[in-house]
């Protein structure tokens, strides 16, 4: 761990999943220890010079182990620390918590193929790179290929209440507009069951 430099961020997004003390250091700007075992002892140690920093963590993981604890947290496996950097991502921007922009773009893909990641349109520093179409692929793969979906319910209310929770800085037009190209039930309303 070193609190002198910038973290790793590239190296640690390509993770499938953080330990909380990890997430917990890489949105503090700490670059975590590579042996867990000590993670805790040595971030502290070198931490003993800046007060602030330290009482910062002490705050975050307390709020994190509270939401775990009330399940608007998800650890991978209740027995162990993990969880999905996305998933953390997401929870400390809804608690107002700053987040580098580097970690950022976790919030948005979570569930998009690995095949597709690469594809242009996807790319963030593209000159032509449409948030909202980013949204649309988003919220299509999310919801149906990620087992969001809920047959007895809208179509379109589903799309809207996933990117108002995902895209929380879109203005409502803008989650309508995705929301309409998103829909594959042009018809409207819920879905027949007969």
């Amino acid at each position: 761990m070193r609190e002198d430099k910038k973290p790793d961020y590239e190296y640690w997004k390509k993770f499938d999943s953080w330990e909380l003390e990890e997430a917990i250091y890489l949105i503090h700007g700490i670059e975590p220890s590579r042996k867990p075992s000590s993670q805790h002892e040595v971030v502290m140690a070198r931490l003993n010079n800046r007060p602030q920093k330290h009482h910062d963590i002490q705050k975050t993981r307390h709020l994190a182990s509270k939401s775990i604890k009330a399940g608007m947290l998800s650890l991978i496996e209740p027995t162990k620390s993990e969880l999905k950097p996305s998933d953390f991502v997401k929870w400390a921007v809804s608690k107002n918590l700053e987040v580098p922009e580097e970690l950022k773009d976790l919030m948005y893909i979570t569930a998009l193929d690995t095949n597709i990641i690469d594809a242009p349109y996807l790319n963030r520093k593209h000159e032509y790179f449409s948030e909202e179409l980013y949204a649309a692929i988003s919220a299509w793969v999310e919801i149906y290929n990620g087992g969001k979906f809920k047959i007895k319910h809208s179509h379109k209310v589903q799309i809207m209440k996933w990117l108002s929770e995902n895209y929380t800085h879109f203005s409502k037009e803008a989650i309508k507009r995705v929301a309409t190209v998103v829909n594959c039930n042009k018809r409207g309303g819920a879905p027949s069951l007969e």
